[in-house]
Order: C-alpha cells, then structure tokens, then sequence
C-alpha cells in the first residue's frame, strides 16, 4: 500500500475518533456505607436471609424496540 493510500484511510478515522470522543465508561461507583449497616447481622423485613441489597440502582432507557436496562 502507497503512503498515500495508507494517509486517505488513516485522516477520516482521526476525524472521526476527534468529533465524536469516546464516551466516558463508569465504572463501579460506590456510595459510602453506613458504619451502622456494616455492623448489622440481620433484617427483620427478611428473616433468615444470607445477604440483603444495601443499595440498588437501574438504569433505564426507553427507546420503543431498543430499550437497555443497567443493573
């Protein structure tokens, strides 16, 4: 392949990687826990439970046939 060949293809992909910048990819953000909530052995509301959620977020997008949901 020329150089020049090897510049057409490689100049619009650096266009492209410029104007629509990858988006920031989030990783597991934590919040705090509670010193009273690392302290507990069990929940009354669940009985016997080995594990409960402390703290449970989804994401949604409705998009008609294209819809994501993020646990």
């Amino acid at each position: 392949m020329s150089f020049r060949r090897i510049l057409l293809l490689l100049v619009p992909v650096v266009v492209c990687a410029l104007y629509f910048p990858m988006r920031k990819i989030a990783g597991d953000e934590w919040l705090p826990i509670d010193p009273a909530d690392l302290k507990m052995t069990s929940e009354p509301k669940a009985p016997g439970a080995p594990a409960i959620y402390l703290y449970r977020q989804v994401d949604r997008k409705d998009l008609g046939r294209a819809n994501t949901e993020h646990n």
